[in-house]
């Protein structure tokens, strides 16, 4: 009885916005007392003990919890079957569980305990849940942050991104294309995006066709800069099937809506996703087909294909591809630290595996591998090589890459694709 009267004023405290049940005044302010609270400080041992709330609207198989400091922190201790890795400055930890069930609406409390080396205790400055920044709430009282559209309601955040996924691919054939020494020998699912000014056409972006009415490419390919609001998409136009990027042999495709992933985030990229449909439906043939969602996230896979347009002389031209490699995000980290803000749970860092070879592949662009004999789409590039660079026409090969992972948007893509 009293582990449930603990509980409900634990709820009670952080509904009320009260930093403390036990009235501790020595305890610093939390900077988002809704979802989290300091327990107790014990400065003659170098502890304190916390509580987050993890709430969703929807059912959430599995938790990836970040926790950031403003100073390092030596140790975790958290139970509930979580584990806590830190990263290499001991500032940012991750909590994760990846068989928790968190059902909808139903908040779990999860308590840890801060070990630090000394002086003034670290304070928690910032607390993601799967990838999405809840504190500080910085988009408390804004309407912006769900886009306004009927595919993407309030009710999908969250649920999408670590929720069940279906099996059945929402088209026909997918996935479909000879390889030669494991390379498809054509990409028959990638698209370039340009923008339309006038009689001009300007090319801004790579996309995926993912069937015959629907192209995924990157959120920030197709939103003002630094913002969530999407262009206009009759200003949008896709081409399919260019094997240059100044091929003309090909008929456009005209753009009649853009939805943006839910809890995109234009400040680091994170769930740099979005969805194009087209107003007429993609002719398919030989050249024109699309790719494979997968069907679940095979973690033992580390090399995939980059299909892109090659970056030569400032200029991206034909369509190409390279071998990459997921890499972990400390390995990642030690070779670009300036990657660190742009890395979170549902994406993945990248390298080539011939590192000294051209830049392929702009944003939007898509990494697969091959799965029972079709392409499956892995990835979708967010941050690539050569944009990396203060003048956006130099490549570097040499450089890590960043993309956004499919399988934890699964659900999502389906639902709206179907």
């Amino acid at each position: 009885m009293m582990k449930d009267l603990s509980v409900i004023c634990l709820l009670v405290a952080f509904a009320a916005g009260i930093v403390d049940c036990q009235n501790s005044p020595a305890l610093p302010q939390s900077p988002c007392p809704e979802v989290f609270r300091y327990e107790s400080l014990d400065s003659a041992n170098n502890l304190w003990t916390g509580s987050l709330v993890a709430r969703t609207p929807h059912v959430l198989h599995g938790l990836w919890i970040r926790l950031i400091f403003n100073k390092p922190v030596d140790q975790i201790t958290v139970g509930d079957g979580f584990e806590a890795v830190p990263f290499d400055d001991k500032r940012e930890y991750l909590i994760k569980n990846r068989d928790l069930l968190l059902r909808g609406n139903r908040p779990k409390i999860l308590k840890f305990t801060v070990k630090y080396a000394g002086g003034e205790a670290p304070e928690l400055i910032e607390y993601r849940l799967n990838a999405v920044t809840v504190c500080p709430n910085q988009f408390a009282n804004r309407t912006d942050f769900y886009p306004n559209d009927s595919a993407a309601s309030k009710s999908d955040y969250l649920q999408s991104i670590t929720s069940e996924q279906e099996d059945s691919q929402p088209q026909g054939a997918c996935g479909e294309a000879t390889a030669s020494n494991g390379i498809p020998d054509v990409f028959p699912w990638q698209a370039a995006v340009f923008t339309k000014l006038g009689n001009e056409e300007n090319y801004t972006c790579e996309a995926i066709l993912a069937s015959d009415k629907f192209l995924i490419t990157a959120a920030h390919c197709v939103t003002y800069l630094t913002t969530r609001i999407p262009l206009v998409p009759e200003r949008l136009v896709v081409y399919i099937g260019r094997n240059n990027i100044d091929q003309r042999n090909s008929e456009p495709l005209l753009v009649s809506r853009i939805i943006l992933y839910p809890g995109y985030q234009p400040e680091n990229l994170l769930n740099d996703l979005a969805l194009l449909e087209i107003k007429e439906p993609a002719k398919l043939n030989e050249r024109i087909s699309p790719v494979c969602l997968p069907v679940q996230n095979n973690a033992n896979e580390s090399e995939e294909v980059l299909p892109g347009y090659q970056l030569e002389n400032g200029k991206f031209t034909k369509l190409s591809s390279q071998k990459i490699r997921k890499i972990p995000q400390e390995e990642c980290f030690k070779d670009a630290k300036n990657l660190k803000s742009f890395l979170g749970d549902n994406n993945y860092c990248a390298s080539y595996i011939e590192g000294n070879g051209a830049c392929i592949g702009d944003s939007g662009s898509g990494s697969i591998s091959l799965s029972n004999g079709k392409w499956q789409l892995k990835g979708i590039l967010s941050l690539s090589a050569a944009l990396q660079n203060a003048n956006q026409d130099k490549c570097d090969a040499s450089r890590n890459i960043v993309l956004t992972e499919i399988s934890r948007y699964s659900q999502w893509l389906r639902r709206n694709i179907a």
